[in-house]
């Protein structure tokens, strides 16, 4: 009989214990489906869900070790120092300006961006 193969009173089934690394990130512990009565067609069957299965576990384990690796780097990050975390930019580069400056309307402001903005925005000529 074929690993992961189980013959049943019903016809057979695949049934696959999912790995314990991965089992949080799968939301299973097992993998388990019904393959019908007929063997030639369950075997069909087995090769496409083992198959599957066996990317579905490589395709997880990948995800989780990109995700394990920006924390890494993300916690890296932020062990430095926070006043130099950040590269200094000279005034003088091209496209600064544009990303930094953002032109601010003169309308009225509402209560959600408080008092330090409509200050800001006092002798503002309305437009």
């Amino acid at each position: 009989m074929l690993p992961n193969l189980r013959a049943t009173p019903h016809g057979y089934i695949y049934l696959k214990t999912v790995p314990a690394d991965l089992v949080p990130a799968i939301g299973k512990t097992v993998t388990k489906k019904s393959l019908g009565r007929d063997f030639k067609l369950a075997k069909i069957r087995w090769a496409e869900l083992e198959a599957e299965t066996t990317r579905l576990f490589h395709d997880t384990r990948q995800q989780m070790a990109l995700v394990l690796s920006a924390e890494d780097a993300l916690a890296a990050f932020l062990k430095k120092d926070p006043h130099t975390r950040l590269k200094v930019l000279p005034a003088g580069r091209k496209g600064l300006a544009e990303q930094v400056v953002s032109p601010i309307s003169c309308r009225p402001v509402g209560r959600l961006f408080g008092t330090q903005i409509r200050r800001a925005l006092e002798g503002c000529d309305g437009t």
